[in-house]
């Protein structure tokens, strides 16, 4: 599996403090997650639920071998697959004695997980980046834009370093008005 890169910066370096009050000025590496993990398209469905479970992640950034971000890899995109794999279509409780009692809603049956399906199969190709130094305000309208729940951010050198979600802005949002 990848790497973590951070960004290495104070919250408030180069910036005013007043400005982490406005939107339109706040930079995104106040609000940030800092840190990105990575990992290859070719990394099993197995491996990648594993580091989301044991990591707490809901997203990595897929890199290719000259670590160049190629897409983006989430617990959403896991449901997904294991939607299409069948994994929430068992309507029946397996037999007991002969008699299969149907389920309640909520309930399904869990499968084993296809050892053949990789990242590469699962990740979206798009890598839609913003840049550490670009105003929570122009970070929403991004989100807004591409109907996304969060963004990778990228240094000035072009260098992965965190990840903005809709959750962080709302945080901020929260302990701002």
């Amino acid at each position: 599996m990848g790497t973590t890169a951070s960004s290495g910066r104070s919250a408030f370096s180069g910036h005013r403090r007043d400005d982490i009050h406005d939107a339109a000025k706040a930079p995104v590496f106040t609000i940030m997650s800092h840190g990105v993990r990575t990992v290859r398209s070719d990394l099993s469905l197995e491996g990648l639920v594993t580091l989301f479970t044991e990591e707490g992640l809901s997203r990595v950034l897929v890199v290719d071998a000259a670590n160049q971000a190629v897409g983006v890899v989430s617990k959403s995109d896991v449901v997904v697959q294991r939607y299409l794999e069948g994994d929430t279509l068992a309507l029946r409780a397996p037999q007991r004695r002969g008699v299969s009692e149907p389920l309640n809603a909520g309930f399904h049956q869990a499968r084993e997980l296809d050892t053949t399906v990789t990242v590469a199969e699962l990740m979206s190709p798009r890598v839609v980046k913003i840049s550490d130094e670009a105003s929570v305000a122009a970070a929403c309208q991004m989100l807004t834009e591409h109907g996304l729940h969060g963004l990778a951010v990228f240094s000035g050198e072009g260098l992965p370093v965190g990840w903005l979600s809709a959750t962080d802005v709302v945080r901020w949002v929260a302990t701002h008005t």
